[in-house]
């Protein structure tokens, strides 16, 4: 079953951040679930990022940087 995408723009501290999200996600995002998020070709004020990932909590981007895991030294 093909995934649909929807597209999303946002604003966060005067930087307008533009994107897709699968639907699932963007439901995930409206009902202020915390939840990690794969933005596809994300434009930034109109300058291309590419994929961006993001940590959204009560239906609001959020600072904090997604952990991966453990860094090996």
């Amino acid at each position: 079953m093909p995934v649909s995408f929807e597209f999303i723009s946002l604003t966060r501290g005067g930087v307008t951040l533009s994107g897709f999200v699968s639907g699932a996600d963007l439901n995930r995002i409206e009902s202020g679930q915390e939840c990690l998020v794969v933005m596809h070709d994300v434009t930034r004020d109109g300058a291309p990022l590419g994929r961006l990932v993001g940590l959204f909590r009560g239906g609001e981007l959020t600072t904090q940087v997604p952990v991966w895991g453990a860094v090996r030294a």
